[in-house]
């Protein structure tokens, strides 16, 4: 959302600045999106799940509470 936002600024303030004789068309958000290349989630084991939590955990300082 925060990509569309900006991309609509920047689609703005290029529309107040174009040339009409230049570029006939307008400036659109998505000429100032980045363009990404839908990647395919990692597949991960519980164990590496679990292994990511821990590191985060111990990152903001939590505690870990064994039962």
């Amino acid at each position: 959302m925060l990509d569309f936002r900006s991309a609509l600024i920047c689609a703005i303030i290029a529309n107040v600045n174009r040339n009409p004789k230049k570029r006939h068309s307008p400036f659109k958000p998505s000429d100032f999106m980045p363009r990404r290349e839908e990647q395919e989630p990692e597949k991960q084991f519980p164990e590496q799940m679990l292994q990511r939590i821990k590191i985060m955990n111990a990152a903001l300082g939590g505690k870990v509470r064994e039962k």
